[in-house]
């Protein structure tokens, strides 16, 4: 299997994203922490700004600009684009240390906001529930991950 590393951390990606964001209430996304903190609208807007990069990254293209979208939408696009990204990734064939440029830049960027929405969650007194991620039901290829795919357990 091509890149099956980078497709798992896609898929970890999505898995995660999901645990952070599922059932989380339509006014989540406009949720307004402080003074210069993102809304997890705008953070997701800038999740798929750096995933677009990735892509432009795999296309050897210019990045393309993402519009801002109402959160529900900006999510959607997000899972859109990372579906994209595991696509290309399934069929082309990338130099070592392009992989790890991958892994160090826009991927750990996008696991950083995770966290910065699975917080913004508890600080709406919504907790994401605890999870041994070890355990999590992880596929490659599997992108848009629904409520029942979600391991609970501790």
């Amino acid at each position: 299997m091509k890149n099956e590393f980078l497709r798992h951390l896609i898929a970890t990606i999505a898995y995660r994203l999901a645990k952070a964001v599922n059932n989380a209430t339509p006014e989540f996304y406009y949720f307004e922490a402080g003074s210069g903190i993102r809304k997890p609208k705008e953070i997701l807007h800038h999740m798929c700004q750096v995933i677009a990069f990735a892509i432009a990254v795999l296309d050897k293209q210019p990045r393309r600009i993402i519009e801002q979208m109402p959160g529900g939408e900006q999510l959607n696009k997000f899972y859109e684009l990372l579906e994209s990204t595991d696509d290309k990734l399934a069929v082309i064939d990338l130099e070592n240390e392009n992989r790890l440029k991958l892994v160090q830049g826009p991927f750990a960027d996008i696991f950083t906001h995770i966290g910065q929405l699975a917080l913004l969650r508890r600080y709406v007194n919504d907790p994401v529930p605890a999870e041994n991620f070890m355990n999590a039901n992880v596929k490659i290829g599997v992108i848009k991950i629904e409520d029942q795919n979600l391991n609970s357990s501790v």
